[in-house]
């Protein structure tokens, strides 16, 4: 009895402190102790690391996905191999080989390819365009035609593999009436027995099983700049010494 009594004698004091605490008669009570504040183990080890990671992980993610993509880029960009000549691989005609031949193509033409660049390796670059759905409205041809176009322009890549389409039939119709001549004539540097149209060498007379119409074509310099830039002139050079080489013979890097 004498504790209830003790109990409900604490609980009226206490809210008579609270109300003056309330009225502003009081800033503190010794009733009723300030009630201390809550102690927080800081995290260490893992989970202050797990802890971090979380709270910024917004900030973070997108951040570590961009150095990923630029770590990416720079293992491609050093581990690319070099190329001592790029060539195009063109066809007209949706049944030859020549698509199919891209790895036979560049393995053989590494066999006749001198080390331009000095770095104690060859390699041969293909770009392939298909033009035989040339007639055709739709995404792929437009991306080729487009390929075709960034090539010409550039002169990058002036020796060709393409078929006999592509120099009797293409190259009239798209290059006629302009003072553009797209290839060299070879008629002074090779037998006219191994010619086609002047203007491509015949892969099979030359012993390289690439395809039944397969022929090999060196692009003449066009009269801009870019044609006089020094360095398309020694694109071209490499083009005509790779194909001297082709049809003489002349393997200067044998499997």
């Amino acid at each position: 009895m004498a504790n209830s009594q003790q109990e409900e004698e604490k609980l009226r004091k206490e809210k008579l402190e609270l109300l003056k605490m309330k009225q502003g008669i009081i800033e503190e009570s010794e009733i009723i102790p300030e009630a201390a504040p809550p102690k927080y183990e800081k995290p260490r080890g893992w989970k202050k690391i797990s802890n971090f990671f979380y709270q910024n992980k917004w900030f973070l993610i997108p951040a570590f996905l961009a150095a990923a993509l630029v770590v990416f880029l720079v293992v491609q960009i050093l581990t690319r191999e070099k190329a001592d000549i790029e060539i195009m691989v063109i066809v007209t005609n949706e049944n030859t080989e020549l698509l199919a031949k891209t790895n036979v193509i560049e393995e053989t033409l590494e066999m006749y390819c001198p080390d331009f660049d000095g770095n104690g390796k060859v390699h041969v670059s293909i770009q392939t365009i298909d033009l035989s759905l040339e007639d055709d409205v739709t995404q792929y041809s437009d991306v080729e035609r487009q390929k075709l176009s960034t090539e010409i322009k550039l002169f990058k890549r002036p020796l060709v593999i393409c078929d006999k389409g592509f120099i009797s039939d293409y190259i009239p119709e798209h290059f006629s009436g302009s003072s553009y001549e797209f290839f060299s004539n070879l008629s002074g540097n090779f037998p006219a027995e191994i010619l086609y149209n002047e203007t491509g060498v015949i892969c099979s007379k030359t012993g390289l099983d690439f395809a039944e119409d397969a022929l090999l074509s060196v692009r003449e310099l066009p009269a801009n700049s870019v044609g006089q830039d020094k360095n398309a002139i020694e694109r071209r050079e490499r083009a005509l010494i790779v194909l001297k080489n082709i049809v003489d013979g002349n393997i200067v890097n044998p499997k």
